[in-house]
């Protein structure tokens, strides 16, 4: 039998290479784009494993379009996910991020919907919004979040309170990533970190826990040509799952856009 891995590499590679349209009606755009990451986690867990191939439909300055389909491989087990990232566009200083999903697999949520509003003031980036994950007892996420450009720079700190229904389990995150942009706004290295409490299946299917994590990792965005780029990212986790236990993972990602 031909491997999980093998096959949507395979997928992947094939679909990140198709050329987009790049040609412009009435200023629809339609172009595909692709990810995969691996997951180290030490001696004690098989690593995971995640494709996403999807494409994304846009209109200059009226909404963007992303439906994908996510397959995943944790805990020897495969699931699917199915999702449309979607971005309205309301003039030039106010937009709205509405995410649905729905998974198929014991360490996914069975429906994923989230609403979020971005505002533009002057070189600020605010926002704010609402995730709702469907475990056997929904786990909510409250967000929000404040960026800024300055110069080749862009600065970005997001906090997030996630509490699961009917539970003990609650706690805040807080990231913070940094970008330097190189020759153009699609060429860019950025750094994040973060820091706090996740409430989420990370250690066994069908077991949601709060995990107090610490992460941090670097990225690279590269322009291929007008329309395609490639970038990689790479990302530590500190996790301490329970007490008198700590495991660390280590994630890298390629993607084409």
């Amino acid at each position: 039998m031909v491997s999980f891995s093998k096959v949507f590499i395979l997928a992947i590679l094939l679909l990140a290479f198709l050329p987009g349209n790049g040609q412009q009606s009435d200023t629809l755009k339609l172009s595909p784009y692709s990810s995969i990451s691996y997951t180290s986690l030490g001696k004690e867990f098989t690593p995971w494993m995640e494709i996403r191939t999807g494409l994304t439909l846009a209109k200059e300055d009226k909404f963007k379009l992303q439906p994908s389909v996510n397959c995943l491989r944790r805990f020897d087990q495969s699931g699917v996910q199915f999702q449309m990232d979607s971005y309205w566009f309301f003039g030039k200083k106010w937009y709205a991020n509405i995410l649905l999903s729905a998974g198929n697999g014991t360490f996914l949520p069975s429906v994923t919907y989230g609403f979020e509003l971005y505002k533009t003031v002057r070189s600020f980036e605010l926002s704010t919004g609402i995730r709702q994950m469907k475990f056997t007892q929904p786990v909510t996420i409250y967000s929000s979040s404040l960026g800024n450009y300055a110069g080749n720079y862009w600065y970005s700190l997001r906090v997030q309170y996630a509490r699961q229904s009917m539970s003990p389990l609650n706690g805040f995150h807080y990231a913070f990533t940094s970008r330097r942009y190189l020759r153009s706004g699609r060429q860019y290295i950025e750094a994040r970190a973060g820091y706090g409490k996740r409430i989420d299946i990370l250690t066994e299917a069908d077991r949601v826990q709060q995990i107090q994590l610490m992460n941090f990792g670097i990225g690279y965005t590269h322009p291929l040509n007008d329309n395609r780029q490639v970038g990689f990212k790479t990302t530590y986790y500190r996790e301490i799952i329970r007490e008198g236990y700590l495991r660390n993972r280590f994630q890298i990602a390629i993607y084409f856009q």
